[in-house]
This record gives C-alpha cells, sequence and structure tokens, in this order.
C-alpha cells in the first residue's frame, strides 16, 4: 500500500510518497484473504509516513483520496469491529477454480445463488470471480498467480473486471430492454450467457450487466446458472471465437450435471401442472 501528497493542480509532491509492502494470506485450500485490523494498522503506518514527511504542510492538507479494497469482503459485528478475515477476489477466483475439480454443478449452482442473494457490496464481484474461475488452465497450485510476487491487484482479468464495472449507461436507457430468458438445452444456456457477456463487455454496460445476472437466478430456470456462469466468463472474452468457446464448454462438461437434469424434470414438471391448472380453471370458469 501507498500514499502521496498532491498540490492542487494534481501533480505529486516530490518526497512525499509512502509505501509499505502487505503479503496476501495464501494457503493450499484456496484460502486468499487479509488480516482486517492488521491491514488497517499498516494504513495508519503510512499515513503517519506521509504526514511526517508533509511537516508544516501537513496543516494545509485540504481533503483526502481513498483507493481501497473495494471488491473485497469483511463481516463486522455490532460496532464495526472485523470478525472475519478480508475475503477477496482471489479467494472467490480460486473457489471456482476448487468446484470445477470438485465436479460437482449442484456446489456451483448453490454458490453462485447464494452470492445473488447476499446484500454485501463485494457479492457482485465475487460472483463473477467464481464464474469465471471455473475455467483456468492451470492444473497445479493455483495460489502461485496470487503470492506476494505478484499480487491479484495485478491480474490482468481483475484489472478488466474493475474497468467495466465502472462502465453504466445514461439513466433513460438503462435496463430498458427484458433479460433474455435461459435456453431450454445446458449448451445452449451456456454459449447464449457467453455471448452476451462479450457483447455487454464491448458495450461498457455494466448495469445491464447486472440486471440479467440477477434475472436469470430469479428465472428458477435449471439452466439458470448456466447461462450466469456464461455470462461472467463472458466479459473476459475479446471475442466469440467458437473453437474457443467449445474449449470452455469441454471443462464445464466435466462438472457431472446430474443435479442439474433433475431439477429439469422438476421444473418441466412444476411448469406442466400449471399449465393443467390453468387449462381446468380457464374451462370451468367457461363451462
Amino acid at each position: 500500500m501507498r500514499a502521496n501528497l498532491y498540490d492542487r493542480q494534481a501533480r505529486l509532491v516530490e518526497g512525499s510518497q509512502a509505501a509499505r509492502h502487505v503479503s496476501l494470506h495464501t494457503e493450499a485450500d484456496g484460502t486468499a484473504d487479509e488480516d482486517a485490523l492488521a491491514l488497517a494498522g499498516e494504513v495508519e503506518k503510512v499515513v503517519d509516513a506521509v504526514l511526517a514527511r508533509a511537516g508544516a504542510r501537513a496543516k494545509s492538507i485540504a481533503a483526502v483520496g481513498l483507493d481501497t479494497l473495494v471488491f473485497a469482503a469483511c463481516g463486522v459485528d455490532g460496532q464495526g469491529k472485523p470478525v472475519t478475515p478480508l475475503y477477496t477476489y482471489a479467494k472467490h477466483a480460486v473457489e471456482g477454480r476448487r468446484l470445477r475439480y470438485r465436479q460437482d454443478a449442484g456446489a456451483v449452482r448453490y454458490h453462485m445463488q447464494a452470492l445473488h442473494k447476499s446484500v454485501h457490496a463485494a457479492a457482485l464481484i465475487a460472483q463473477i470471480a467464481l464464474g469465471h474461475g471455473l475455467f483456468p488452465d492451470y492444473e497445479g497450485d493455483l495460489q502461485g498467480r496470487y503470492r506476494e510476487d505478484r499480487r491479484y491487484r495485478d491480474d490482468p482479468d481483475f484489472v478488466r473486471l474493475s474497468d467495466f464495472l465502472g462502465c453504466r449507461g445514461s439513466n433513460n436507457e438503462r435496463n430498458r430492454a427484458p433479460a433474455a430468458p435461459p435456453a431450454p438445452f445446458p449448451k445452449t444456456a451456456f454459449r447464449r450467457g457467453y455471448r452476451i457477456g462479450i457483447s455487454l463487455a464491448r458495450a461498457k454496460r455494466a448495469d445491464r450487466f447486472e440486471h440479467i445476472l440477477a434475472s436469470l437466478h430469479d428465472s428458477g430456470h435449471p439452466w439458470s446458472w448456466l447461462m450466469a456462469v456464461g455470462l461472467c466468463h463472458g466479459i473476459f472474452a475479446d471475442g466469440y471465437d467458437s473453437e474457443v468457446f467449445e474449449a470452455e464448454w469441454a471443462k464445464l462438461r466435466l462438472i457431472r450435471l446430474d443435479s442439474a437434469f433433475t431439477e429439469l424434470a422438476r421444473y418441466l414438471a412444476r411448469a406442466l401442472r400449471m399449465q393443467v391448472h390453468h387449462q381446468f380453471s380457464w374451462r370451468r370458469g367457461t363451462g
């Protein structure tokens, strides 16, 4: 972490910078977090160092700007004291790769839905990281990407995600069009979400992305999670390439879809019962 002083024209004040190295805590089980209290202490030390270098000029500081870990999640108690580590984007990306290794579609669907229901400000980024994390080609210790010599902050995927989520449409355009419905088949659902993600990233429509992702989870369709995964993964693609898509789908096919097919049967049964009930009620009303 670092801190600097700038003048009224936003020019760096020579010799004002102070910095401290903070390591991300990683473990083989997928842990990628930081100690929130320790991190706060490091921030105070950096600020103190900058103020010391400023000397008498410190009294002239007119404003303070922060660039914080907005993509991280941390549980706090009623007094605002941290009671959990600071969970990062890296933690959820690694979790996605671990779920793919376990080949459990039900677990992927459960975690995506749980993050959708979360009211935490970082839940959206965690969900995107989880969906995108299903696809890394690297088969070894994924934690190597997030160790001290290469922080997750410098990861090109995270940088790309940060830029995308900062893009919003105008108020009169926002969320006007209805969300695309889930497709009837798993591969088609994934492809549809993947292509929509690519197009939204090109159009820089993060607001539309959030709207579609939320509507997919609320739809209750058995393949909505596959379309959501495609949507989250598509925003990182440069464009649609059929060969790349087939390779990505091959990775998802390794995940057992048994539970998802069971959910599909239940979904169709419910839809059929509702249709029969509707027809029966209509006939009674016109009879």
